[in-house]
């Protein structure tokens, strides 16, 4: 598969928009499950049917979905998109999972976001999710907060966390913690998440583990 592989079926489109589109980056499952789902969802809407636009890896998001449906009218669709999906998912098998987004041909920003969308490694997804989490907290907790040391990867774990906050005192910051992991993670989407210890300066033994492992976040 090419990066860009438009999917021939035997009707053309009248539109200007691509009719099936997966911009493919991913396992090779993942195109095969579009495929199908653009077949069975072709089948079952005919011309009302415009487009699918299937993002590069299950994992990417837009919208929180990763495939758009664009449709002539949104009304009345939704039964039979959802019955190609999970059809389509059964055949395949595995864990793969469609969330899709549906729209009309006039919703052109959705439309070329899906088009347009370069997929970020999950390093670089990684270093964006810490750099907005620590701003969040900085924020939210001021003076209060001293450090953030993060792991090289979200997969990294010291103490069972991959993130080491150091503040002032522990007391009543957990809350706004977990409001910028949440905020933080919601913002970039994908499967990234924060596992966060907390510390104070004096306990040293986590800094020093932290610091020989990982690197502070700005």
């Amino acid at each position: 598969m090419t990066e860009r592989e438009c999917l021939e079926l035997s009707l053309e489109s009248d539109s200007t928009i691509p009719r099936f589109v997966i911009r493919f980056d991913g396992v090779p499952e993942w195109a095969r499950l579009v495929n199908l789902f653009a077949q069975l969802l072709y089948s079952q809407l005919g011309e009302r049917l415009i487009s699918v636009i299937a993002l590069p890896r299950e994992e990417d998001l837009l919208y929180e979905s990763n495939v758009l449906v664009v449709v002539r009218e949104e009304e009345g669709v939704d039964e039979k998109i959802v019955k190609a999906k999970w059809e389509a998912e059964d055949e395949v098998g595995g864990d793969l999972s469609i969330n899709y987004i549906t729209c009309t041909p006039e919703e052109k920003k959705m439309i070329q976001e899906f088009l347009g969308f370069a997929p970020v490694s999950d390093d670089k997804k990684w270093i964006q999710l810490l750099n907005i989490f620590s701003k969040r907290l900085y924020k939210s907790l001021g003076d209060r907060l001293i450090d953030v040391i993060a792991l090289p990867r979200e997969e990294d774990l010291l103490y069972e966390s991959n993130v080491l906050v150091v503040v002032r005192e522990e007391e009543g910051v957990d809350e706004k913690i977990v409001k910028a992991k949440w905020e933080a993670e919601d913002e970039v989407g994908g499967d990234l998440s924060i596992n966060y210890i907390t510390c104070t300066p004096e306990e040293e033994v986590f800094s020093t583990a932290f610091k020989r492992e990982g690197f502070r976040v700005k």
